[in-house]
């Protein structure tokens, strides 16, 4: 995984700051070449590969692009309702399933400041803990989304780091919410 971290943030620096690349299709499409071309992925077995999204807002035109390897992107609006976008269901980096050269899709998005937007890896929701040390699970993570959205980013961070309501033990990282 750290292998995986450090080949992904090398090539996405350069795909960004150096390429000057903004779309978050293209970034993720140029990031899969990088990984494999890296990792000699056409020569060999290995089949490392990592998920990732990338969401870029445009305050000004009132947009969002964002693109998914297997990691969706969730807005939970002032409503308190949340909206899931999924992604492509590939990874970064492996062999595709079929022989066609598949590519990852940018999709479009109104942009409302006044929603939360949430990208993350499977690793909160699966982590094991609790009184009866079971998986966290898709379903009670959209449901803590939707309860934390209208707090404060800072206290967002803190209750999603300890998850007070179940008693796991959660091993947060680094997860921004914007």
């Amino acid at each position: 995984g750290a292998f995986m971290s450090l080949v992904g943030d090398t090539n996405m620096n350069q795909i960004v700051l150096q390429e000057g690349v903004t779309d978050p299709a293209k970034i993720l499409n140029k990031l899969h070449e990088g990984v494999s071309s890296y990792l000699k992925q056409s020569e060999t077995d290995n089949q490392d590969g990592m998920d990732a999204a990338i969401v870029v807002i445009d305050e000004k035109e009132k947009s969002i692009l964002y693109a998914g390897a297997k990691n969706p992107l969730v807005i939970v609006n002032e409503n308190q309702e949340i909206e899931i976008f999924k992604g492509d269901k590939m990874s970064i980096g492996g062999k595709r399933k079929t022989n066609i050269k598949e590519k990852f899709n940018s999709y479009s998005i109104d942009y409302n400041p006044n929603n939360t937007f949430y990208i993350f890896s499977d690793g909160y929701q699966d982590q094991f803990g609790g009184p009866h040390d079971k998986k966290f699970m898709v379903r009670k993570f959209r449901s803590l989304l939707q309860e934390v959205a209208k707090k404060e980013m800072n206290d967002q961070h803190y209750v999603l780091k300890s998850d007070l309501r179940s008693g796991n033990k959660v091993i947060v990282k680094r997860m921004m919410c914007y």
